[in-house]
């Protein structure tokens, strides 16, 4: 089963997820610099999503350092993700 961190990440990047679907809906709208944001950011939010899928299906549990790695990963693009929604 899965351990009480991998439940968190999962819910922590389910929560991006649904931030991201919003902003990308109204992507149309934002000017350049929210543009260029979003470009970058999407490179994060695909290596965090490919990584944190690994480490949910990981049975034995997750490392403290991968698990660390992947939580200030997931901060980070919140943090930009709420720039974005600023700048719309």
């Amino acid at each position: 089963s899965m351990t009480d961190f991998q439940e968190r990440l999962e819910k922590q990047v389910d929560g991006l997820r649904r931030v991201r679907d919003e902003i990308e809906v109204q992507l149309h709208l934002a000017g350049r610099e929210a543009s260029d944001l979003w470009g970058r950011l999407e490179k994060d939010w695909q290596s965090l999503e490919g990584r944190v899928k690994v480490v949910v299906d990981e049975s034995e549990g997750v490392a403290e350092d991968v698990g660390n790695t992947l939580t200030q990963a997931a901060d980070q693009l919140r943090e930009g993700y709420q720039r974005i929604k600023k700048l719309l």
